[in-house]
């Protein structure tokens, strides 16, 4: 996600630091990159389907249409 919008590896780096308190090299934010985007890949083909197991976390969305609500 913050690779393909166009942030640096030295800015991508700095996040997960700040996050994680891990600084990846950029051989591996680039491995994490190509790893999920073919991983994206074979979801768009609709080969693999999400294994939801255990519990799911859902937000909760409010949506305004005109001057209704519509719980989302």
């Amino acid at each position: 996600h913050l690779y393909v919008e166009g942030l640096s590896l030295s800015k991508i780096r700095e996040i997960v630091d700040q996050h994680h308190g891990y600084r990846p090299a950029d051989s591996t934010i680039l491995d994490w990159v190509r790893s999920y985007s073919k991983l994206l890949r074979r979801f768009e083909r609709r080969r693999v389907r999400p294994r939801l197991r255990g519990r799911i976390h859902l937000d909760e969305v409010e949506v305004k249409v005109g001057k209704k609500r519509a719980g989302a």
